[in-house]
């Protein structure tokens, strides 16, 4: 029997056993995909640099445009990056480096009050505890009981690299409920949306004449949910840690990833693998990072409501105010409201506010 099992090499789930690898603990990660498959663009803030080394990096991100429906441009222009486009299959490689993946298919898990059966395509496992990090469609999430938060489809092409600013277009005909983007120096494009993905791709290509590379898709978790039960804990995408205003999950994975660690850690010291012990890892990483899901959640809903004509409003309001901004934390974007000027918003506080 194993100490841990687990379920997904990603981000959150490789990052957890290199945290657990001088722990003592029998541990195993199981992973359907040998071969490392792109699910996302790779844009991190410079708090990946306090993880990782600097040559994971590929470019930095100093300059951003941002474009309305009716085309007014807002320039996000910093003397230092904001943000920066990891190497991600590199990235990826070395997550997995000297850690003991067996490619294997989780298809069920079965808890037991001793210990948790795991079944894959290749047999059965047993272990004390079992950490799902598996994505948003988690399999483990499900077999423990653990309601699915709502999710979006992500879609993105990439083909020649290019150069120029990345750019975001906030358009309701691209994305009904979220935004679009072209990142030349990946030549890549795409969209997030919960309605008609594949439809509005083709829109957003025709509209703006990108010729279609290769196309990636993947599901996002959006909002809080809830995250252990007994024998159980969720990391990354499987327990909803993620931005909601950009999709991006891989620093809030890698911040959960440490408090997931050190609560396996204790647990196992103190053989507590019960869900009351368990919910100090929820606590621990809603402390550092849940109010600014919540507070993200909260400005995507009112932009959710928003129709086209009060987006461009919006944008003529507050492109000089943004355009003055010359620092700001990519992982903290809700941040980016507090810069701008309060007698302003109040202007659009009525429509703002209508549900």
């Amino acid at each position: 029997m194993y100490d841990v099992i687990i379920a997904g090499a990603g981000v959150a789930g490789c990052q957890i056993a290199r945290l657990l690898d001088d722990s003592g603990l029998d541990t195993l990660v199981l992973e359907k995909e040998k071969n490392i498959r792109i699910k996302d663009s790779g844009i991190v803030s410079s708090e990946f640099l306090d993880f990782f080394p600097k040559y994971l990096i590929a470019k930095n991100i100093d300059s951003m445009d941002i474009v309305s429906p009716s085309g007014i441009e807002i320039n996000l222009s910093l003397p230092e990056p904001f943000a920066h486009i990891v190497h991600r299959e590199s990235f990826s490689g070395y997550l997995r480096r000297k850690i003991k993946i067996d490619y294997e298919t989780v298809i069920a898990a079965k808890f037991y009050e001793e210990s948790v059966t795991v079944l894959t395509d290749k047999g059965f496992h047993e272990c004390k505890l079992l950490v799902g990090c598996d994505g948003a469609n988690s399999v483990i999430r499900n077999a423990a009981g653990i309601e699915r938060p709502g999710l979006c489809a992500g879609i993105f092409s990439r083909g020649r690299k290019s150069t120029g600013n990345v750019t975001v277009y906030m358009n309701k005909f691209f994305s009904p409920d979220f935004f679009a983007w072209h990142i030349p120096q990946n030549g890549e494009h795409g969209l997030i949306t919960a309605m008609r993905p594949a439809g509005h791709m083709d829109e957003f290509e025709t509209a703006l004449g990108l010729e279609q590379g290769n196309l990636y898709g993947a599901h996002i978790p959006i909002g809080l949910q809830k995250s252990f039960s007994s024998r159980c804990l969720l990391a990354g995408d499987a327990a909803s840690q993620v931005k909601p205003l950009t999709g991006g999950g891989i620093i809030f994975s890698l911040k959960a990833a440490k408090h997931a660690a050190e609560t396996i850690r204790k647990a196992a010291k103190k053989n507590r693998f019960d869900a009351a012990f368990l919910s100090s890892y929820q606590k621990r990483w809603l402390g550092e990072f849940g109010a600014e899901i919540r507070k993200q959640m909260m400005i995507r809903n009112v932009y959710r409501r928003l129709p086209n004509k009060h987006i461009d409003q919006l944008f003529s309001a507050f492109k000089p105010d943004f355009e003055k901004i010359r620092a700001f934390n990519y992982d903290r974007l809700s941040k980016l409201c507090w810069k701008l000027p309060k007698l302003k918003m109040l202007r659009f506080l009525p429509w703002l506010l209508v549900r």
